[in-house]
């Protein structure tokens, strides 16, 4: 019987979504990241002096017209940029786990999509609660439009780590039954041999000339 994720679909055909979904969507927030730092220079440009601060300007965006202080901008970058690109990386080797049913080659995409989900969870919970966020329609549809993204990611952690369960407990199932198999075949063996002798025996005693 295949297994069957949430949706109905095989936990395979699940998986390898989950990871088609992951490896996109975290090459798209590094071009994003990067495409901004190349433009701003936000992680590498040294932070203004004392007198500088009051001619820096903010960083608006359509949640914060307002705009966001560089430091706070430079510490967002930075994490999101480590986190994704952690998660980039170990895509392939959940593809390689995925093809060659190693659990173990899993774990590291577990745990970065894991961090993931708990930093965006995070920043989303601040977004909603700060005050300086503006809540738009054009906001009001991407914060909509990022807890969708949240739910997808905590589902495709969902199918990830069932297919890392399904390949241990399996590991762990075959290991099991090895001693097993062989001490049956061990006294399949030895009842054969002995039916063989007993045979043998009789074939011995028929065949022998009476006196």
């Amino acid at each position: 019987m295949k297994s069957l994720c949430c949706s109905g679909l095989s936990l395979r055909r699940t998986s390898l979504g989950s990871f088609t979904w992951s490896l996109v969507y975290s090459l798209a927030q590094l071009v994003s990241i990067l495409y901004q730092e190349a433009r701003e220079g936000i992680i590498l440009q040294t932070s203004p002096t004392t007198n500088q601060t009051s001619t820096t300007p903010a960083y608006g965006s359509v949640l914060q017209p307002s705009g966001m202080e560089r430091d706070d901008l430079k510490v967002y970058h930075s994490v999101l940029l480590i986190v994704f690109l952690f998660t980039f990386f170990t895509c392939f080797f959940l593809f390689i786990g995925m093809c060659k049913s190693k659990s173990y080659l899993l774990i590291p995409w577990l745990f970065s999509t894991f961090i993931s989900i708990i930093l965006e969870s995070s920043i989303y919970v601040f977004l909603i609660c700060n005050t300086k966020t503006s809540f738009s329609p054009a906001a009001s549809f991407i914060l909509s439009m990022e807890l969708i993204i949240l739910i997808v990611q905590v589902y495709s952690f969902i199918s990830i780590y069932s297919m890392y369960r399904e390949y241990k407990e399996g590991r762990e199932n075959v290991t099991t039954l090895q001693p097993v198999v062989e001490d049956s075949s061990e006294i399949a063996s030895a009842r054969v041999s002995s039916s063989y002798r007993k045979s043998i025996k009789r074939t011995i005693f028929k065949n022998k000339p009476e006196p």
